[in-house]
C-alpha cells in the first residue's frame, strides 16, 4: 500500500474509533468534548499538528458540537500565533502575532463546522476566543481575510443574542451573505464595548462591530461613544 494511502487509512480509522467512542449518534456532548480535550491536550496544549487536525475533523463530522471545543481550538491557534510556532501552525515558518492565509483557512473550518448541522450562531465562548485572537494580532500584517471573518462571526453572535434573526452559521460567515443591520440589546452592547476597550483602541473590524450598537444604546464610557460616533 502506498505510504500516503496508509496514512489516510490510519487517519480514517482513528476518526471512526473516536466517533464510535465519543459521538456514536452524531451528537458530541459537553462531557465527551472535555474528555477529547483531556485526551489530546492533557496539559492544556495539543502536542501535534495531527492532533489539531483530528479535533477539527471531529467538529466537522459531528452533527452537534458544544461550543467549548471550537472555542478551545481557536485558543490553540491563538497561543501558537503569539509564539510564532506550535502544532496549530504546522512546521512552516511563521511570524509571531500575524495571521496568514493558512491560519485563516483553519479558523474558517473550525467556525463553519461550529455547532454542527444545526447551523446555530457563533457562541459567546467562541466570540471571546476570537477577540483574544484578534487582540493578539491587532498590530500585525494579518491576511486580509481575517477582518471580515472576525466581524461576521462576532456580529452573528451579537445579533442572534440580541434576538434578531440571522442566517445559519455557514451562510453568516460567507462574504456573499448580507448580515442584518440591527441594534444590539444593552447587554450585548455592553459586552462588546468592554471587549473593545480592553486594549483601549478600535481596529477596522471592531469599528464595523461598533456600528451595530447605534445611537440609542446607553454606553457610559465616553471613549467607546467616540468610537461609535466615528463608526457611524
Amino acid at each position: 500500500m502506498h505510504g500516503g494511502s496508509a496514512a489516510t487509512l490510519n487517519e480514517a480509522q482513528v476518526l471512526e474509533t473516536l466517533r464510535e467512542e465519543f459521538f456514536p449518534a452524531g451528537v458530541l456532548s459537553a462531557a465527551a468534548a472535555r474528555a477529547l480535550i483531556a485526551q489530546y491536550a492533557p496539559h492544556g496544549r495539543v502536542a501535534t499538528r495531527s492532533g489539531i487536525e483530528t479535533l477539527t475533523r471531529v467538529i466537522e463530522m459531528a452533527n452537534d458540537t458544544p461550543a467549548l471545543l471550537p472555542a478551545f481550538l481557536v485558543g490553540q491557534l491563538c497561543a501558537a500565533v503569539i509564539a510564532g510556532e506550535g502544532p496549530a501552525l504546522g512546521r512552516r515558518p511563521h511570524f509571531s502575532r500575524v495571521l496568514d492565509a493558512e491560519d485563516i483557512a483553519l479558523l474558517r473550518r473550525v467556525l463553519e463546522a461550529g455547532t454542527g448541522a444545526s447551523g446555530m450562531p457563533v457562541s459567546r465562548a467562541e466570540a471571546e476566543a476570537l477577540f483574544d485572537l484578534h487582540d493578539a494580532t491587532a498590530g500585525g500584517a494579518n491576511d486580509p481575510g481575517f477582518d471580515e471573518l472576525f466581524y461576521r462571526a462576532v456580529a452573528s453572535h451579537l445579533l442572534a443574542a440580541s434576538g434578531h434573526e440571522t442566517p445559519p452559521r455557514r451562510a453568516a460567515l460567507a462574504s456573499e451573505t448580507p448580515l442584518p443591520r440591527a441594534p444590539l440589546d444593552p447587554e450585548q452592547a455592553a459586552w462588546l464595548a468592554e471587549r473593545i476597550m480592553r486594549d483601549g483602541r478600535a481596529t477596522t473590524a471592531e469599528l464595523m462591530l461598533l456600528a451595530l450598537i447605534g445611537e440609542e444604546c446607553d454606553v457610559p464610557d465616553r471613549s467607546v461613544r467616540k468610537f461609535i460616533d466615528f463608526a457611524a
